[in-house]
């Protein structure tokens, strides 16, 4: 290599290793911070979620109480909650899958210039952990819903 360079003064070399690892260390670093952005988002998903929850829970607590005064168990409600968040999870998730997948056949096609492909891969972790989180941290948060003499409820609300 520096017989090379003497030949050739004028050329300059370059060590494509190192520049290599320089734009992987980097391209990880991008990649690290993007994940800590997404678990951010995650973290201030659920507590909107809670506080949204939180917001309707007397709301809650009337209907559960009418529901129980009418012969519902609380087992029953409790099912009612999980599947009630759980279906808006997997709605979420489910929107969230298809929207990855359009950004990434924006990009394959407008900056990378690929073939467009397809990523089945997306398609299936979004929706089942959305039904999966949605439905404990709702459940979980209207749960206390539930916990209220219904008799007290109903007295209250008149």
């Amino acid at each position: 290599m520096q017989d090379w360079a003497r030949q050739f003064p004028q050329a300059i070399v370059l060590d494509l290793q190192a520049v290599i690892g320089q734009i992987r260390s980097i391209m990880t670093r991008v990649a690290q911070a993007l994940q800590l952005v997404l678990g951010l988002v995650l973290v201030g998903s659920g507590l909107v979620l809670l506080g949204t929850v939180q917001h309707s829970l007397a709301e809650r607590q009337h209907e559960n109480a009418v529901l129980r005064a009418l012969g519902a168990s609380a087992r029953l409600l409790r099912r009612a909650l999980w599947l009630e968040f759980a279906a808006l999870g997997l709605a979420a998730g489910l929107l969230a899958s298809v929207f990855a997948q359009i950004v990434l056949l924006a990009l394959q096609y407008w900056v990378f210039d690929l073939p467009l492909a397809l990523a089945p891969q997306l398609w299936w972790p979004a929706p089942v952990l959305g039904a999966v989180l949605i439905g404990a941290l709702g459940a979980g948060g209207a749960g206390a819903s539930l916990r209220a003499s219904p008799l007290q409820v109903l007295r209250l609300g008149q």
